[in-house]
């Protein structure tokens, strides 16, 4: 249970006397002695009016304040009306009995009002937690016009003698006043069920024991006709028993903490841990934690300063407020501890991320040199006979040479020819594999580069050629590299014949055509079959008299305008 402080302690004497003064000016009938009429009425009104202004002080909540203050206003309206009731005339009959009206009237608002309050408990105002609400008060408003309209269908209760105020109740006021007392129960079981600190709902008996010390009280009213009396003292009075029915239950929840409220913020903020001070206009200090300290009597603000703590270690904000500002100190040491740390990581890591990007760097160069390494040795194996070839005719030039160097035959002019036509062959064989190791596909353009280079040296024979070149397309680069090779066998045949036609035709697929006058083809009719076969094209090959026509070609297939490489 939380403690009081000093001024809840001072606010539940103050009520307690003047509830204590009324009781005995009702037993007493001081009223007769000191003429003092309806005395007791007065202060229950001043008490519920101070009750209304204290709950609208406290609660935080709009929606709970607001169904509680007007709790506190139907409270109010009670004991107006009773007040009415004493002062009029006995002759005032329809006064007396319209004033009697706003007590039942009161008697179903208040524990309507209490209700809702208590709905409204463990919600925030964007919640909307009353979106219901209009039934209840829809409900509130058929009574209050059922009341009214009674002298007309007496359902609410029926008037005997009006001069003698002798009445029966009717069957709707035995509906609506359980449906109250209903209201007050379940008004206290949702506030202490709906407490956010579980260690305060035990406390939620005390409550509950005064609502039913009360209830108690009405039933004694009811069965003894009206006010009990002992040794001809009257006790109390219904309204005031029925107000503090509801008043002690919420009273006793606020004062325990049950019930959100700000009573004790002034008290938590003064043992909080934070080193804070709240200031009003002319800086004096009007409320402090307990980390603050004051100056001796002059109530300026003075930190209270620990030596552990450097001065630069110590950050100083502040924020205007109504009616002041409030200043706080926060210590930084913890916080330029971790910085401090993790700039030693952070070193730590740099440090570990250099050795990790050096020995990133070392295994890229590595990878790089290897692949490189393996895709030389995979151009040196493709273009090794070629290569050998060449050696051997530059060491027959040679030979010849030295044996007769005046001596320049045919057979060496067409051997260096052909060394030639061998050395553009190695060199755009390996540009060509080396494309094809960054491309899946490539541009035909290649192709026609590698026969125009080979046709350069071929037209020193001064045997007719021709070649023909048609559009563009990428295709794939196991059928470039093919139809090079097969290239390169057909330009050392024409070394041999007669006449050569080279066509490129790329608009329709990919076809590689070329016809050759000669007798001999030294090309095989399994050539590379697997190899054809796998990259999906197809050689045909014919002979016509002394004509050989060979067509390398594939169809069209989607994508291969989009891709490859030039």
């Amino acid at each position: 249970m939380l403690k009081m402080t000093t001024g809840q302690k001072r606010m539940i004497f103050c009520f307690g006397v003047a509830i204590a003064i009324a009781v005995i000016h009702t037993s007493t009938k001081l009223s007769d002695v000191f003429h003092l009429h309806d005395l007791h009425t007065l202060i229950y009104a001043c008490v519920v009016i101070a009750w209304g202004f204290l709950v609208h002080q406290r609660i935080t909540n709009r929606l709970i304040r607001k169904h509680l203050v007007a709790a506190s206003f139907f409270m109010w309206i009670l004991f107006f009306a009773r007040m009415i009731r004493c002062f009029c005339a006995d002759d005032n009959v329809i006064a007396k009995e319209y004033a009697w009206y706003f007590y039942y009237v009161s008697f179903t608002a208040i524990p309507t009002c209490c209700f809702m309050a208590a709905l409204c408990v463990g919600k925030t105002e964007k919640d909307r937690p009353l979106r219901h609400a209009k039934w209840l008060w829809l409900f509130q408003a058929l009574i209050t016009l059922v009341v009214f309209t009674n002298p007309w269908h007496e359902m609410f209760f029926r008037v005997l003698d009006r001069m003698h105020d002798e009445y029966e109740y009717g069957p709707l006021f035995y509906v609506c006043i359980p449906c109250g007392f209903l209201f007050a129960i379940l008004t206290l079981y949702i506030i202490v069920r709906r407490c956010q600190i579980e260690s305060l709902r035990k406390y939620g008996f005390i409550p509950a024991l005064g609502m039913m010390f009360f209830f108690g009280l009405l039933a004694w009213y009811y069965l003894s006709g009206g006010s009990p009396e002992i040794s001809g003292h009257r006790l109390y009075l219904i309204q005031e028993v029925y107000c503090l029915t509801f008043i002690f239950p919420f009273e006793s929840m606020i004062q325990l903490g049950i019930m959100p409220n700000n009573s004790r913020y002034a008290l938590f903020f003064e043992n909080s841990p934070i080193n804070v001070n709240i200031l009003d206009e002319k800086g004096n200090v009007v409320y402090a934690s307990s980390l603050r300290q004051l100056q001796n009597g002059t109530g300026q603000e003075n930190e209270a300063r620990d030596p552990a703590i450097q001065e630069e270690a110590r950050r100083r904000s502040e924020r205007k407020i109504y009616g002041g500002k409030v200043v706080w100190y926060e210590d930084l040491t913890p916080i330029q501890k971790l910085n401090s740390e993790i700039q030693k990581v952070t070193e730590k890591l740099e440090e570990e991320n250099d050795l990790i990007r050096e020995e990133n760097r070392i295994r890229s160069e590595r990878i790089s040199y290897e692949t490189k390494n393996r895709l030389y040795d995979k151009i040196a194996g493709a273009v090794k006979e070629k290569a050998l070839a060449i050696d051997e005719i530059l060491t027959f030039v040679a030979e010849t040479d030295a044996d007769n160097p005046e001596m320049e035959s045919d057979s060496v002019r067409k051997q260096l020819i052909r060394a030639m036509i061998l050395g553009a062959y190695v060199k755009r064989k390996g540009n060509i594999m080396l494309i094809t190791e960054e491309a899946d596909r490539i541009s035909t353009k290649e192709l026609s580069s590698a026969i125009r280079e080979s046709l350069d040296y071929f037209q020193l024979t001064g045997i007719p050629y021709d070649f023909q070149e048609y559009g563009e397309i990428c295709v794939p680069s196991k059928v470039i590299l093919l139809a090079q090779e097969l290239w390169q066998i057909l330009l050392e045949t024409a070394l041999e014949s007669n006449s050569l036609l080279v066509i490129l035709d790329a608009r329709e697929g990919f076809h590689f055509r070329t016809m050759l006058e000669t007798e001999e083809l030294s090309l095989g009719e399994a050539w590379r079959a697997k190899e054809l076969a796998g990259a999906g094209v197809m050689l045909k090959a014919e002979r016509m008299d002394d004509v050989w026509r060979l067509d390398l070609g594939m169809e069209k297939k989607s994508g291969w305008e989009k891709e490859g490489k030039a």
